[in-house]
């Protein structure tokens, strides 16, 4: 009877409970801070620009990274995302609290005990983080059963892949049934026994006619997108007379588009450049220790309208291995000093020097090996479509794929950049690429051999 209670008002209760977890890491800065600076909670006109920008920051933060989005991610994705988040907004109010303070000019204040209350302030928000997510995921999960989920994919296809996905993700569903789309009666009637059904390639006639049954049964369906449905996401409602139509427009970046891109390319490349050149130094010490090889890797690829460009690396492979072969797991030809490196995605930080000469972008598509371009394109001639903007050192795919993830799901990634771009846009993808350094162990997965 109390779970009943419970999950009648569990959206109430969620709400609540990430109410709470914004007011406590609010209430835990203001509250550490206040003992060195009393008018913080006071009011006052420090209180009222610290507060407000505070405030400010962690929205926008929370806008990049995500919230307190309990049972549709991970308990761990969610954790990453609020301290990332609060970590920026921390530092940035602390900034702006020393910067409003008159004992800015205190040196020894300004720079021992504020770090060290802005480093205790950090530590408290993140096991309220951790705490609060918890019990949040833990609470919509005992309310919330796996849901009963069937898969229908085409036949031509195998399955083991959108299985091995959802497996991970045994606390929303519970796969009764999994069967290719051969027969739509039986389909029909499996459907009718599930809450969730998931589309898997299934093709458009096919997934249209599955897609309306389950919206007139109210089955929740899930489909993977092509490109047709990334043309359909940014399109807008309009009437023509009495007709109502969807319209999409299809075009370059315009000429606005493309010198704001530019500048912040110059702006972001020139910054890491400064802030990440002792990284450079140890890196090519260490290459250079292991086997006396060259320090940088150069390689040909492709960028927007197909112009071919030298791309720069970090060396992460033997001098004499075989270049242009997409890694593999286990792969050899990688050093000791290139698996860290790809581990922790620094093999590719001189590409901050094609940034600013012009061949690639900060936001992007992933710049592929011209052996792979060649191959995807004649496996799917749509797949050249991602060329119509500048190759990227992070983007959709970078960000939210893998090294191995298939060329038509980075296909989808990079044209739903490409078709959704504003300077908003590249901010928020370039603020998620810290998300990129927390997921090491699977982002960099190489192919099956």
């Amino acid at each position: 009877m109390f779970k009943k209670i419970l999950k009648k008002f569990q959206n109430t209760l969620l709400f609540l409970l990430s109410l709470i977890t914004y007011l406590a890491l609010f209430v835990t800065f203001f509250w550490i801070f206040s003992y060195a600076y009393p008018e913080l909670i006071k009011l006052s006109r420090e209180a009222a620009v610290t507060s407000i920008t505070f405030v400010i920051s962690f929205v926008f933060m929370l806008n990049a990274y995500g919230g307190f989005d309990v049972g549709e991610k991970r308990t761990r994705q969610i954790v990453y995302a609020l301290i990332i988040a609060v970590f920026f907004t921390d530092v940035f109010t602390y900034l702006v609290i020393q910067i409003t303070n008159p004992t800015i000019w205190n040196i020894w204040q300004f720079g021992f005990f504020s770090l060290r209350r802005l480093g205790f302030a950090m530590i408290v928000q993140v096991l309220e983080i951790v705490l609060l997510t918890y019990i949040g995921n833990k609470l919509y999960f005992k309310l919330n059963k796996p849901k009963k989920t069937l898969i229908i994919f085409a036949k031509d296809t195998k399955p083991q892949k959108i299985l091995s996905k959802i497996k991970k993700n045994a606390n929303k569903f519970e796969i009764t049934h999994v069967m290719d789309d051969g027969s739509k009666n039986i389909c029909l009637d499996e459907m009718l026994k599930n809450e969730v059904v998931i589309l898997y390639n299934v093709p458009k006639e096919e997934r249209i006619f599955f897609t309306e049954f389950c919206y007139k049964h109210k089955k929740t369906v899930y489909f993977n997108a092509e490109i047709m449905d990334v043309v359909e996401f940014r399109s807008k409602h309009m009437m023509v007379d009495d007709l109502s139509l969807f319209t999409t427009n299809i075009a370059e970046f315009s000429m606005e588009d493309r010198i704001l891109k530019r500048t912040l390319d110059l702006v972001v490349a020139l910054v890491g450049l400064v802030i990440t050149s002792p990284l450079w130094f140890i890196f090519s010490i260490a290459i250079k220790l292991e086997d006396k090889g060259p320090i940088f890797f150069r390689q040909k690829r492709m960028t927007k309208n197909n112009r071919e460009f030298e791309v720069m690396k970090f060396r992460s492979m033997k001098v004499d291995a075989e270049a242009n072969k997409s890694v593999t797991k286990d792969d050899d030809r990688i050093t000791k000093v290139g698996k860290v490196l790809r581990k922790i995605r620094m093999d590719e930080l001189p590409q901050i020097l094609n940034i600013l000469k012009g061949d690639m972008s900060v936001v992007g598509p992933r710049p592929e090996m011209l052996a792979n371009v060649r191959k995807y394109t004649e496996e799917m001639p749509e797949f050249e479509l991602r060329l119509r903007a500048k190759a990227g050192l992070t983007g959709y795919a970078q960000i939210f794929g893998k090294y191995n993830t298939s060329p038509k799901d980075k296909l989808i990634l990079d044209l739903m950049y490409i078709e959704n771009y504003s300077i908003w846009l590249d901010i928020k993808l370039i603020l998620q690429t810290v998300m990129v350094f927390l997921k090491i162990d699977d982002s960099t997965e190489g192919f099956d051999e």
